[in-house]
């Protein structure tokens, strides 16, 4: 089972590899780069498969479910603050707008995560779900630790009196 999901996930990356070359005189158009995101998130889904030891059938269900999750937050775009001004200055007003968009995207975000909890129900165990969640969680850390931004501050580096190295 493992072996067939590893082929499975190079299969992909090999996929996103070739595609992701590119393009003559410039960037890349809006399809390649989802066509790119997808491929990611169907790779990560099989990770958290393997790890977790799903069978094939659940395997299936799971990355279909994972993916379809993953586009309808993508499609609340990016949770980007549009409204500090170019040197950061904003007003009493602008600021209650950014912070109630900020607490309304998430409370989409939170409706996409409970009606795909839901779905998951269907075909996983409580302690599965869990799991999934856990697994999620540490591989976002991951990714935003080797971007450089992960810690508070944004940077990567340790907080505030926290000696460097220190997890």
């Amino acid at each position: 089972m493992k072996t067939k999901l590893f082929i499975a996930a190079m299969a992909l990356l090999g996929t996103l590899t070739l595609g992701a070359q590119p393009r003559q005189g410039g960037n890349e158009n809006p399809e390649d780069r989802q066509a790119k995101r997808e491929s990611m998130t169907r790779i990560q889904a099989l990770k958290i498969a393997d790890e977790l030891a799903f069978d094939e059938s659940t395997t299936t269900k799971f990355t279909d479910v994972y993916l379809a999750c993953q586009k309808e937050i993508w499609a609340l775009g990016p949770a980007k603050d549009k409204s500090v001004m170019e040197d950061g200055i904003m007003t009493e007003a602008e600021a209650e707008a950014a912070n109630k968009a900020q607490f309304e995207r998430s409370q989409k975000v939170l409706d996409i995560r409970v009606k795909y909890y839901k779905e998951y129900s269907k075909f996983l165990s409580q302690k599965q779900i869990y799991q999934v969640y856990k697994i999620e969680k540490k591989m976002r850390n991951d990714m935003a630790h080797k971007k450089g931004k992960g810690g508070p501050r944004g940077n990567g580096g340790p907080m505030p009196g926290q000696k460097p190295g220190r997890d």
